[in-house]
């Protein structure tokens, strides 16, 4: 391994280097550790991704096999409160 470019040693080197320099200043601890954390604690209990109940219209234009079994595993969701009908005007009226 005689490649000048990426030496071990010189790899080494560097991050001590920077090791010492972010134990140094105070501002790399604030960047590099608290507002990382900060921003864990926000995205991780300040905002809720889990929709209770999701309201979903469904128009049956055709009673094929596979137009029933979509029906079918979409009111089986406990996730999904889904609305059907084979009438587009009846499943406006109803979802608003």
């Amino acid at each position: 391994m005689s490649n000048p470019i990426l030496s071990w040693r010189r790899v080494r080197a560097l991050c001590v280097k920077e090791t010492r320099q972010i134990v140094r200043d105070p501002s790399s601890w604030l960047i590099a550790v608290v507002i990382p954390l900060l921003l864990l604690f926000i995205f991780g209990y300040g905002i809720n991704l889990d929709s209770s109940k999701l309201r979903v219209g469904i128009l049956l234009e055709q009673r094929s096999e596979a137009a029933l079994d979509f029906t079918h595993t979409m009111t089986g969701s406990p996730y999904i409160d889904a609305t059907i009908s084979d009438n587009r005007q009846e499943l406006i009226a109803k979802m608003q």
